[in-house]
This record gives C-alpha cells, structure tokens and sequence, in this order.
C-alpha cells in the first residue's frame, strides 16, 4: 500500500505477505478490506503435497519438510497451487482467512457483486480454470465460485460453484447481475438456489475477452490481440450488440474509463494510448430502440459498423500492467496512474487549456533542440518506437532536462536563508524547488506560501518566453511542414482576444424616495389642517397666475435661487426597491402573457449579478418596453417558444434569467449601462478571468425582434465560446476549495491530536500525583503501624513489670480465675479481689512476656501513648461480658472463682 502525503517525498509503503503469486484483487464495497486470488503454475497444492506425503507408496526420499516462506513450495509440472485471501490492510495488517482450491484449479479472476435478485446483496465471486497449461493454452474445464460475506467481510461463506466450457478471464458487477467474459464470449448470469443462471451471451472478440469495463449500458472488452471493442447491451431485446471497435491489433494488457466515450489501456509491447467512440455511434447506440438497427447495420471488415478514433499514443519504455482514473489529493484533477512490469510508477496529467498545450510543446522542442540525448538517438523518434507520438508531451524529457543540480544555500543571503527554512518549515517543500516560488514572490514568505496553497496564476519559464518570442514568423506563401507534433497545435502564439465590454454593477437610485401615509385615525385628525392647506396654496397660486411679474419680483429681491420642480413619473409608476420590483414585473408579465415556464430571478440586477459572479453562471438579461411595437411579437414568438425556453431552463447551460421593463428605474438604468439601442433586447453577462478575477463582460446582445432559432443559436454560440474558461475558473475554484478544507482539516485534526495530547499528558500527570499521593499516605499508614506497633510492645513490656504477683493461698480476697486463650490454651490464675478489672485485662495482654516466651527488660511507659485493648473476656454460660470500664474490682464482678474466653474484637464491632 503507497500513501503519497506529497508528490516531492518519498512513498510509505507497507507489505503484507501472501502465499502464492497474486493475480487480481477486489476491494469490499463497504468496509477497509482486500480479497485476492494468488495462484502458481507447476507448484504443488497445500493439500495435495499433504496427500503425497500421507501415501505410503510414493517415494519421498528423506521427507524432509522444508519452511516454503524460505525455500518456496515443492515444484510439479503440471500442478497448481492456488488460493483466496481475505486481508485486513487497515487494522490487523495481515491475512484473516485463506481458502485453498483443490482438483488442481487455478483462480483467474474476482468481482464483487451486487445481485438485483437477492434484495442486492453483495457476493464475492471467482473464476477459476482446471488443468490449465499456459503455453499452449488448454484447459478441462472452469469454473465460478460464489462465496457469501460473512462477520463483516473478514469471513467468505461457499455458496455454489458454476462449470463453464471455459475458465473465465473476466468478471464484473452489471446492472444487478454479472457479466462474463468466457473465452471469446460475453455473458451475463443472474444468482440462483444451485448454480448461476445464463440470461444472455454473444462473441464479441476473435480471440479471448481479458478485460471488462463498465458505464451505464456500455461495455469495453478487451481482447488479448485485438484491441477493444465498444458493447451496448439492450434490455428489451436481451441482448449484447458489439458496434464499436479499433482498426489497430494490440495486444492489450490493461483498460480504463476516461469518460463515457473515451478509454484508455496499455498493451504489451509497452505503449500507452487514449481511443475514443465517435460521437454519432455513440449516441446512435444509446438512442431506445436502436437494437434492431444496430444489429442489422453492415460491418466494417468482419467488425463493427464504426471505428475507434485515436487520441493520444506514447511509449513509456515499460510494459503497462494496470492503469487506473483516479485524484492524487482530495477535490483534485483527475490523473490516469499506471504501473508498469519493472516496478514503474507513472501518471498522465491532463491538459485544460490550449495555452498549455501550446507552451509545453514549444518547451518541449526548445528542450530537444538544446539538449541532444546522451546515446545520440533522436528522443522524437524513440518516443513513437511502435506508432508516432500523438497528443502526448514528454514530462520524462523536461523534468530530466530542466532538472538543476544539488542547491548550495551558500549562495543565499541570510534573509533568504530564513525566509527559505521559514517557507520550507511550513509548506515541507524541498528547497530546490521552494527557490523559484521564493523568487517569483520577491522572497516574501507570506506571499509564497499563499501561492503555494491557494495556487498561482501560470507563470511560463524564461527559456520558453525567449523561445516563443524569438522564433521567426513564416513567409508568407511558405509551404507548411508537417511533423509528428503538428496534431496537437497549429499556432505556437495563441489568437489574438477581442476585448469585451465590462458589465458594470448596477444598484438602482431612485428619484424620491415613497411617500409616506399617515394611518386613517391620524389622518381625520389632520384633515382640516389639510384643506386649510391647499385653499392657501390655491390662493398664492391664483394670485401668481393674475400677476405672473410679482413672484419673479420677490424671488429676485430676496436672492434666493428658484427650487427645481420635481418631475412626476408620466407613467405613473410607484418606485419600489429592486426585489419589490422585480415582483410586479413578473406579476406584470404573467397577466399580459398568461402563464409560462421561465424562471426569472426573483431580485434585483445586483443580487443576480453577485450570484452569477459567485456561482460562475451566465446572467442572460432581457429588457423590455411596453410602448415598443415589438415587445408582444418578441415575447410570445421568440421569449416564450419552447426551444428558447427549454434552453433557457436546462442546467447545465447554467443561466440566470432577470427581466425589466424600462419603465422602472432599474432596468432603465442597466439598458443605459449594457449600451441598448434598440429594444427588445437581451445581453449574455458572464465572468471573464482573462481580464481580471472579478470582471465581469458582455459576452452577447441580441437587439431587435429576432426569430426562435436564431436567439438560441447566438445564446449558444456566446455560452460555448466562454464556457471553457468558466469550467477552468471553476475547477481552479474548486481546487483551491478543496486544498482550503484539506487545509482547514489538517488543521482541526492537528488541534484535536494537540487536544488529545494534552489530555492524555493531564491524565498522566494526574495519575503520577495520585500514586505520588498514593505512595505517601502508604508510607504514612506504614510508618504509623510501624509507631503504634513498637509503643504497643514498649507499654506491654513497661505493663508487664507492674503486674502484681500472684498471690498464696485460696481464702478470702482471692479470686481464681480460668482464663482460655486465643490459642486455645487455658490459664489458672489468682487474682487478688480486690484488684481491679484492668489489671486482668493488662495480665492477658502480658501474658507471653509474663509467661517468659519473650524477654522482659526493665522500660518506661511511651510518651502519649493510650492502649487500647483489643480483646475481651466474656463468660461463657451465660454469657456475660466483662469490661475494665470503671472501679470494678476482680471480686466484684467475677467472684470467687470463674471462667473467661478471650474474644478478638474486630475493626467493625460497636461493642467495647
């Protein structure tokens, strides 16, 4: 597994071993796991050596048991050892499940698939070949294996296996079923109770079917000496319908879809090249219905009806063995990687814009002709070894060319020794190639970086500047010489741009503002200083209108310059704010028009603007006069007729539609900004990133009354013309997006890692002090046993000498007293009465130094120290419990004579 952090750093690369040489494997549709088949040719199977071994009548020799991993398993002609893996890359790193195929079989290929007819549940499936010799190529039979996932794809469950005449080269998922390629047939089988059930089959190549590609209802089969051949499969008529194949014979060794119409491969004489369906055969063969027509459509040449066009061709000087479509970085372009029989590892990237092509192909000459190659031989002429060079530019050749030697950062001041490790420490560029980017941001860090991750506009090397611009313009009248380059560029200088017209940004002003009315309540109120009002109006009006001389007369007296009238609206529009209006208008429209299927923006110009600018979409703005003669014959003949608008409303032309009558301010506005002349009229607005990245252009005007077909096609025509741009600006948008949330991603995972550090060092730190803690308050509670134990024995040996003796005889004020251990031994002794009941306690307590088990030393009671008994004496029958608490005396509280246990007290009895 390669994991390419970064296209200028090595690959990370993790192996998993495996048993038998791996053919083909598959990828589990839901979770991070691998499944190959791995066969060997003349090696000994698992379980047929097992049976060699177990048979007493073959000759083994010694028998010794070598390890395979070490000295490979035993060789046999004629005998396969093949086998099935499930493996785990992500998790365990490693095989979960091997599955050993007997009868000596050898497994060709595997899919995937999703059956219709089993509520689209997914199996694995394999084809395998019996007694298969590679050279000449025989068989006894083949077979497919269905196995059912089990424990979330780490265990395969065997269904049923299906014979077929021949051991199938090709499996692959189709529409709910699987598709076939046995032989030189193409077959399509359906999942059954016991074995898989055929619904169709047809031949399709001359020789044998080695590879499968799928879109839709099309089909790409690979033949293993005849190219590829385009099937469309009808599902009326049930049947497969070749209608597509090539004119060249290549042996082909690997496939893949670019799009729709164009697939890529390899073959085994070590060419690289791109083939595409023509676009009337491709759309003949989608068309509903074309099965029979296709059928019967007469052959090219024992072939199908049409022919594959080439595109690009190119020798990579290895054996391509796989080649896929896929993005190197998230949100990135698309690239075809492919690998090559000697351990290669390439990529085609492809070109956008014909500036580039254009560029690369000058650099590419320019490169050839500086540099000759180290063998002498033309590199032109090695590159087309099979078939001329087509489409292709050699990276190979400039990188190799243009490579410089080992930086020396000597040669830098000590700003741009900083600003380079700055750079470097951030982007972890190598600085070799951190220079140039430096030196093209005048060694600012900031600006570098921002061109790194945001990307840069396209900056030509001086070499190809000096290259292009010294290059000598032709004769005129020279003859044209043709090369093997001459496919990809007719002009090295792209054509000269007619400057377009910038649509300016328009925010409507209107004359006065709304006129402001006062709530009915308020304006009964008001209506007496209202009509006193006007009747002074009137009379000064009246009175300037007899005597028209007098009002100039006091105007002039006064100095003060006449008030402009403000003009009225002659239509009698009210002015409303750009959404208010845009409303009427479509109100407006629908009322005079009746009901329609276009869609206008529902805002202003301005809003409409913003978003085409933002979503990169063309603003198609139609202004409309009411007083024009030609405005109801444009609308309902032109506007409204169904080609116009189902243009209009298709998305994938991506218009905004905003109309206006000019009677609004507006719209009157913008007819004066997009410079209309003549109405009705309709203006393509569009961004234009070859001026600037935030102009926006008029790509088109159509004035006049002007016919349905001829508005679409110029509508067409405008769209087509900047619709490459558009769809480079937005991928270059949609890069940049995708590296800014890659970016931002980064970012979060690297504050959650820092988060997640942080904890788990809090968590480690707070564990330390707690067994810190914990320790001490150990050696604490140790070294305070420790304490209490060495007083406890100090006060015993101190009690102990302070022991009365026992006293003679038996009379009065003797108690004799039988005392049971908790050893079990029982003590006789006296006591005098009138003792008390401590001293009793204090000789149980005592007693194995009293009794001379332990040495006596003359001491002194512990400073502090309390004693605290541990025990009790208690007699027996009843059952009476005698403490030292208070002045009891021996004699008071056992008598003459009595017997006493000794009762451990626990930690958790109340009793004292």
């Amino acid at each position: 597994i390669f994991s390419i952090e970064k296209l200028g750093t090595n690959l990370l690369q993790e192996s998993i071993p495996l048993t038998y040489t791996p053919r083909k494997f598959v990828r589990h549709p839901e979770y991070p796991l691998f499944y190959t088949v791995e066969s060997d040719n003349n090696t000994l199977s698992i379980a047929t050596k097992q049976q060699l071994l177990n048979d007493k009548t073959v000759v083994n020799g010694d028998g010794v048991v070598l390890p395979p991993e070490e000295f490979g398993y035993p060789r046999a002609q004629g005998h396969w050892a093949s086998c099935i893996h499930v493996v785990d890359p992500v998790t365990a790193k490693a095989t979960l499940q091997q599955i050993d195929l007997t009868d000596n079989e050898a497994a060709t290929t595997i899919a995937a698939v999703s059956f219709a007819s089993q509520s689209d549940e997914t199996f694995l499936v394999v084809g395998t070949g019996k007694d298969v010799t590679v050279s000449p190529r025989s068989f006894s039979a083949g077979f497919i294996y269905i196995y059912r996932f089990l424990e979330d794809g780490k265990e395969l469950e065997f269904i049923h296996k299906t014979k077929t005449e021949q051991p199938p080269s090709a499996l692959l998922a189709f529409q709910g079923r699987l598709i076939a390629g046995i032989g030189n047939e193409l077959r399509i089988y359906d999942l059954g109770l016991k074995q898989l059930l055929r619904k169709c089959q047809t031949q399709v190549v001359p020789n044998l079917v080695v590879g499968l590609q799928t879109q839709g209802s099309r089909i790409i089969v690979s033949d293993v000496q005849e190219s590829i051949v385009y099937v469309v499969y009808k599902q009326q008529e049930n049947r497969l319908i070749p209608f597509v194949d090539d004119v060249v014979a290549r042996w082909t060794t690997c496939t893949t879809m670019v799009d729709y119409e164009t697939v890529a491969g390899g073959d085994k004489f070590g060419n690289l090249w791109l083939l595409r369906c023509p676009q009337k055969a491709s759309e003949e063969a989608d068309e509903d219905g074309s099965g029979a027509h296709l059928v019967h459509e007469r052959q090219y040449l024992q072939g199908a009806p049409n022919r594959l066009a080439l595109m690009c061709h190119f020798y990579p000087q290895d054996i391509p063995t796989s080649l896929q479509k896929t993005q190197l970085v998230a949100g990135g372009r698309d690239v075809l990687v492919w690998t090559g029989l000697q351990g290669t590892l390439g990529i085609l990237v492809p070109f956008v814009s014909r500036e580039d092509v254009d560029f690369f192909q000058t650099l590419e000459q320019h490169l050839r002709g500086e540099e000759a190659p180290m063998a002498g031989r033309d590199h032109l002429i090695y590159r087309s070894y099979y078939v001329p060079v087509k489409g292709m530019i050699d990276g190979d050749c400039i990188l190799s060319i243009m490579a410089d030697g080992d930086f020396d950062p000597s040669l830098l001041s000590e700003n741009q020794r900083e600003a380079l490790g700055t750079y470097t420490a951030v982007t972890n560029q190598e600085p070799s190639t951190a220079i140039s980017l430096l030196e093209r941001s005048q060694w600012n860090v900031q600006i570098a970086i921002a061109k790194f991750f945001d990307g840069e506009a396209p900056d030509p090397v001086e070499e190809a500047r000096s290259a292009i611009a010294s290059s000598p313009a032709p004769p005129t009248g020279s003859s044209h010489q043709e090369t093997l380059m001459n496919g990809l560029s007719h002009s090295l200088r792209p054509p000269n741009r007619t400057r377009l017209d910038a649509a300016p940004r328009i925010v409507p002003q209107p004359e006065h503002q709304a006129v402001y009315r006062p709530p009915f309540i308020l304006a009964l109120v008001l209506m007496p200083f209202n009509l006193v009002y006007r009747l002074i109006s009137y009379s000064f009006g009246l009175f300037g209108y007899l005597f028209p001389f007098l009002p100039r007369l006091l105007s002039g007296s006064a100095g003060s310059r006449p008030q402009p009238r403000r003009q009225r609206d002659p239509s009698g529009r009210r002015p409303l704010n750009a959404k208010d209006t845009a409303a009427r208008f479509i109100r407006e429209f629908e009322e005079v028009y009746g009901q329609h299927e276009l869609s206008f923006f529902p805002d202003g110009y301005a809003q409409a603007y913003d978003l085409a600018k933002k979503d990169l979409k063309f603003l198609l703005v139609v202004l409309l006069s009411p007083e024009h003669d030609d405005t109801l014959t444009f609308v309902r003949g032109a506007l409204l007729s169904p080609e116009v608008v189902n243009y209009i409303n298709d998305p994938q032309n991506k218009i905004i539609l905003w109309a206006g009558s000019v009677q609004d301010s507006e719209a009157y506005q913008i007819s004066n900004a997009l410079n209309c002349n003549k109405f009705p009229f309709a203006a393509v607005v569009a961004h234009t990133p070859q001026d600037s990245s935030t102009s926006m252009s008029t790509i088109a005007r159509i004035s006049g009354l002007t016919p349905p077909a001829t508005f679409v096609a110029r509508l067409r025509s405008a769209i087509s013309q900047h619709s490459t741009t558009l769809d480079r600006a937005r991928a270059s948008r949609n890069e940049q997006q995708a590296t800014r949330n890659l970016r931002e991603e980064q970012n979060s995972a690297y504050e959650r890692s820092l988060a997640q550090d942080r904890e788990r060092a809090r968590q480690r730190r707070e564990e330390e002090e707690a067994r810190l803690r914990k320790e001490k308050e150990t050696k604490a509670k140790a070294e305070a046993a420790e304490r209490a134990n060495r007083d406890m024995e100090q006060w015993r040996q101190w009690r102990a000498q302070s022991i009365s003796a026992e006293p003679s005889g038996s009379g009065e004020g003797v108690t004799r007293v039988s005392i049971r251990m908790t050893s079990g031994e029982r003590v006789v002794r006296k006591f005098s009465a009138e003792s008390g009941m401590e001293d009793l306690y204090a000789f149980v307590e005592c007693y194995d130094i009293l009794s001379g088990s332990l040495a006596s030393s003359s001491t002194s009671a512990p400073p502090g120290y309390q004693h605290k008994y541990r025990f009790r004496l208690v007699s027996p029958m009843p059952r009476v419990v005698h403490n030292f608490a208070g002045d009891h005396t021996i004699g008071e509280r056992i008598g003459r004579s009595g017997n006493l246990l000794v009762e451990v007290i626990d930690d958790d009895d109340d009793d004292t």
